[in-house]
């Protein structure tokens, strides 16, 4: 069925591309790249390069996006981006670029007809939770979403397009700060890359470059964040650097001791591509998580001298998990699909789900986080207690 939809011809960058909007109930007429047929692409890809999409995690969108926007009447979508192709015409064809012009001048709309195929290439979780919402609250199917459609040119220029969009915007500014930056976060974070052993000739200047097959770990800007960690709300001033160093240093020796992958690394019997090839470990999340507990743990019990024989048994659960991407206890709240899920609510995540591992007490502030781990893992048909037992290589 032809729909048309008023439009703005938009030119930026050397490509042109059209402003629009749907209603909430018009957007099943958008589809997913992964139930398109004659699709040819790898879902299962760990490069940003390699994919269109994210595949959809439906805890997130299930227990997090919906009752956002059922439940929160001042709700805020931005808009989301699809691309127009045509349609397979039967099983095992790939998508192809349309061929010729859907934007009516004199109607100032875009034209669709039924051999036009629209997908998603950004905002998937944003459109799959408003088929579910509506489907609870009719008022939402009137509501409107604001729309990006650009034209399917192949898949080399479409692979492009989803890298840049969710990296390079970012990342340059992002560089910028780091790699000249005079703040004590900046600074220190230069100083850590040169002078911490496990970062010493392991960091990428910048972030978009280590998810690929680079042997270095991390990258100049996520050194910042672990500085955050030991200096939260901005309190690190130029004077505190070195002891910042001595921090970072002491904790990260310790994590490579009891997190046996990281030792390997630390030892140069594995490289950073391996690392987070095989384990779980050496992606940013869980990494940031374990420094984050084994800070806390530190705080707790300030070791004397070096030692504190409290802080090393509150994190002694530590040596026995099983850090390999295989096990199927980081399924529902780290991976997905295969895919390590690096967000800072991920990392959140990741740390409740190690202290309780590890049995150290949640506190208040952790209970908010512990609640979204149990019910992300319960919609994933698992339990907590279950997912323990495996992490801990099925012996908890």
């Amino acid at each position: 069925m032809e729909i048309k939809l008023k439009a703005t011809r938009v030119t930026q960058g050397g490509r042109t591309y059209f402003m629009t909007k749907m209603k909430f109930s018009e957007l099943s007429r958008i589809e997913y790249v992964e139930d398109v047929q004659g699709w040819r692409e790898n879902p299962k890809s760990v490069e940003l390069t390699e994919r269109l999409q994210r595949p959809i995690d439906e805890a997130r969108v299930t227990l997090e996006i919906v009752p956002y926007l059922l439940k929160d009447s001042s709700y805020h979508f931005g808009a989301v981006t699809v691309m127009y192709a045509r349609r397979p015409d039967a099983v095992g064809r790939e998508i192809a670029p349309l061929g010729r012009e859907i934007y009516s001048e004199t109607e100032r709309a875009l034209i669709l007809d039924d051999d036009v195929l629209l997908f998603y290439i950004d905002g998937q979780h944003r459109g799959k939770a408003i088929e579910y919402a509506i489907k609870k609250s009719a008022a939402l199917r009137s509501q409107e979403i604001a729309i990006e459609l650009l034209s399917y040119k192949g898949i080399d220029d479409a692979h492009k397009l989803f890298a840049d969009m969710n990296t390079n915007q970012a990342r340059l500014k992002k560089f910028q700060e780091v790699a000249f930056g005079g703040g004590p976060y900046e600074i220190a974070a230069r100083v850590a890359a040169d002078e911490v052993p496990l970062f010493r000739g392991n960091i990428e200047p910048e972030r978009d470059r280590v998810p690929n097959r680079s042997s270095k770990i991390f990258a100049m800007p996520q050194l910042v964040q672990f500085f955050d960690i030991l200096y939260p709300s901005h309190r690190m001033q130029s004077d505190d650097v070195q002891e910042a160093i001595g921090r970072l240093t002491w904790l990260t020796e310790y994590i490579c001791d009891v997190v046996r992958p990281l030792g390997e690394f630390r030892s140069h019997r594995i490289d950073g591509f391996r690392l987070r090839e095989n384990y779980v470990a050496g992606h940013i999340a869980p990494f940031t998580a374990l420094l984050a507990i084994s800070w806390e743990g530190m705080i707790q019990y300030p070791p004397e001298g070096g030692h504190d024989t409290r802080w090393a048994q509150s994190l002694g659960g530590l040596a026995e998990v099983d850090w390999r991407r295989t096990n199927k206890g980081w399924e529902y709240f780290l991976q997905n699909a295969g895919q390590i899920e690096n967000r800072k609510d991920t990392t959140r995540l990741v740390e409740v789900f190690l202290k309780h591992v590890c049995k150290i007490p949640i506190q208040s502030k952790d209970a908010k986080a512990f609640e979204t781990l149990r019910r992300r893992i319960e919609a994933g048909g698992s339990s907590l207690d279950e997912n323990t037992r495996l992490a801990l290589g099925g012996n908890a």
